[in-house]
């Protein structure tokens, strides 16, 4: 199964990738935009350059699907840190060994053996409150296990919004919609530095991009999708911006039911 991080504006802030285990950074490819390939060659690392009219993360991952990989795959944002629930006190996370990457990406591959189209790994904002193995029909972010295969052949498309924003959300809204639960490692955790920092799409999502995503999200799913008010404290600079509020379980009931 292979990996790949897809980044921008952050040659040298690498951290998902410098978190990785040597054995799992051999299997790891770089998605770069062309005006970055020389930098990342230049670091003598493994890169898959996009043509120069892919300039964001939707279209990025829209292209990664549809061009490169069949089968199982893993794409990452570059700013994730990873954690492994402790046995001791299960509501508590501690620092990620070796090991633990060998497990986590095999409960991927697994999961995604089984049948999943998508499986992610628990966001740590709120990961104290549910320890179970699993969790389904439910948000997931930053990481995507997928199945190209089953992805395509259903017709899903990161690129569906307007703006990019919430593409993820899109994303997910539209599998459980056709009646496919999503499912979501809860034995490890992801976390980021937070929203909006320098690189990445912050060169490009300003609030006003970002309300607009939010905006066409919950006009394509009105039923499952509320817009809302949300009052940040160190991310984006703090101050009032668009969010959204999302029945995710409630998507996959109507999916089932709707299936033809």
């Amino acid at each position: 199964m292979r990996l790949y991080i897809l980044t921008h504006g952050r040659v040298d802030r690498q951290t998902t990738y410098n978190g990785l285990p040597d054995s799992w950074k051999r299997n790891t490819q770089f998605v770069v935009q062309q005006r970055e390939a020389h930098l990342h060659e230049a670091l003598g690392r493994d890169i898959l350059t996009l043509p120069p009219h892919i300039t964001n993360l939707h279209q990025t991952r829209q292209w990664l699907l549809d061009n490169v990989h069949t089968g199982k795959m893993v794409e990452m944002d570059d700013d994730i840190v990873f954690s492994a629930r402790r046995d001791d006190e299960p509501t508590k996370f501690r620092p990620m060994h070796a090991s633990d990457f060998d497990y986590m990406f095999k409960e991927l591959e697994g999961r995604l053996k089984e049948g999943y189209h998508m499986v992610g790994i628990v966001a740590r904002e709120g990961a104290n409150r549910n320890t179970e193995p699993y969790l389904y029909a439910t948000r997931q972010m930053r990481l995507h296990a997928f199945n190209a295969d089953l992805i395509k052949g259903a017709n899903l498309r990161w690129d569906l919004l307007r703006s990019p924003g919430p593409e993820d959300f899109c994303m997910l809204l539209q599998l459980l919609t056709r009646g496919h639960e999503n499912c979501v490692v809860n034995s490890y955790c992801q976390n980021q530095g937070g929203s909006n920092t320098s690189g990445g799409v912050s060169e490009y999502r300003t609030l006003d991009v970002h309300a607009d995503a939010c905006e066409h999200l919950a006009s394509l799913f009105p039923s499952f999708v509320t817009v809302v008010e949300k009052k940040t404290k160190g991310s984006w600079g703090g101050g009032t911006r668009k969010d959204v509020v999302i029945q995710w379980k409630k998507a996959l009931v109507w999916g089932r039911s709707n299936e033809q």
